[in-house]
């Protein structure tokens, strides 16, 4: 790359995956290395690789948990209720952190009345679930059977970002 080659940069963080265009100013060897020098970029752009975008929340919420063995495999009788706090979330799932164990593949409810209203009982499967400490990182799917339903989330995320817009300036 000689300078003056206009370069497209990816790069992955644990806030997401984001791209920017900048251009090479220069470059330096230090061994067999060689370093490219590059003009600090003006944007960054987050890429989105879902099919719905997600944001940060903080959402204290509640995960209805099942009874595991009930006779009909297709009754959902809730038992336990936990405390969770909803990281971050889109129209197709999101990620929360709870103190009690949720098995992967798990179904649940998801109590989110805290942030929307309508939301106390989004019908969840986890799909990842990781032990941090003494938490549980669960990212799950919801499981929607009306598209109303998560029309909820989708209007939530967008007054989300605008918020977080507002805040970051």
């Amino acid at each position: 790359m000689v300078p003056g080659t206009i370069a497209h940069i990816e790069f992955v963080n644990n806030k997401g995956r984001f791209r920017f265009e900048t251009t090479v100013t220069g470059r330096t060897s230090q061994g067999r290395v060689t370093l490219v020098a590059i003009e600090k970029p003006k944007t960054l752009v987050r890429n989105q690789l879902r099919e719905f975008y997600r944001v940060e929340t903080r959402i204290k919420g509640k995960v209805k948990i099942f009874y595991s063995a009930v006779p009909d495999k297709n009754m959902k009788i809730p038992h336990k209720s936990i405390d969770c706090m909803v990281m971050d979330v889109s129209g197709g799932g999101g990620k929360l952190i709870t103190s009690s164990w949720i098995e992967n593949k798990q179904s649940f409810l998801l109590d989110m009345s805290e942030a929307i209203p309508e939301l106390d009982n989004a019908p969840c499967t986890a799909i990842r679930v990781k032990r941090i400490q003494e938490r549980t990182e669960v990212s799950f799917r919801f499981d929607f059977t009306k598209e109303s339903d998560r029309n909820l989330i989708i209007k939530y995320v967008f007054r989300r970002q605008i918020e977080l817009k507002q805040t970051l300036g």
